[in-house]
């Protein structure tokens, strides 16, 4: 479920920043965001989850260094806090480093849709900008955002091999890992099977949420 939490997280923030950097277009709050974005995509994920691994965990002590949780974890709801606590800091370095792509793209997708007739209308009618994100600008940019989450979905099974390696995770992307390694190709195909069903799953619940959003792709 760690791969769960950094895709809604990643999906979330992405959204928020590319269309708040769309609005403030040319100014400070845009540069920032697009080149904190153009930093994320360039970053590796293994250097920011070493470099985060040594001051956050080796030399600050926040964080636990690796596992899924402690040697002798609590009982009841103490042992999903610590399972928790130990997956902060993997889910933090998988989110930062997925938002670049995304961020740029809804920019450039929300710049285009703000040259559009229909939002010069309703800033002429005097609509809130809250308003006018939530009627005109989300309707317009949630399809190809939800055909991305659709294709996305391979993903949770495949995982991240790099960050799982090095924080320790016993998740299938490690999984997968030590199999290839090993050669054992049962668990390969198994693994690979998997990922091609999730395609096709994400691939049909992104159409049917699509023709949800918009009635007109039925036609």
């Amino acid at each position: 479920w760690m791969n769960i939490v950094a895709m809604a997280i990643t999906f979330a923030v992405s959204l928020w920043m590319g269309i708040k950097a769309a609005l403030s277009h040319g100014k400070k709050a845009d540069t920032f965001l697009s080149q904190l974005a153009l930093f994320s995509f360039a970053m590796p994920s293994y250097y920011l989850a070493l470099v985060a691994m040594m001051i956050l965990s080796v030399m600050l002590g926040w964080f636990p260094i690796a596992g899924m949780h402690s040697l002798e974890p609590p009982e009841g709801i103490g042992y999903y806090l610590d399972m928790a606590w130990h997956l902060t800091l993997p889910i933090a370095v998988m989110v930062f480093v997925g938002i670049g792509s995304l961020v740029l793209y809804v920019r450039s997708l929300t710049l285009e849709i703000l040259k559009s007739d229909y939002i010069y209308f309703a800033r002429s009618r005097g609509i809130e900008e809250s308003k006018i994100i939530r009627r005109y600008i989300l309707p317009n940019l949630l399809p190809p955002i939800v055909t991305m989450l659709g294709l996305s979905l391979p993903g949770l099974i495949g995982g991240s091999v790099i960050l799982e390696s090095i924080f320790g995770i016993e998740g299938m992307g490690q999984l997968f890992y030590l199999s290839a390694m090993s050669r054992d190709y049962p668990v390969i195909m198994g693994i690979l099977m998997m990922s091609a069903f999730l395609t096709l799953i994400g691939n049909q619940v992104a159409d049917a949420v699509l023709l949800k959003l918009n009635p007109f792709v039925k036609r």
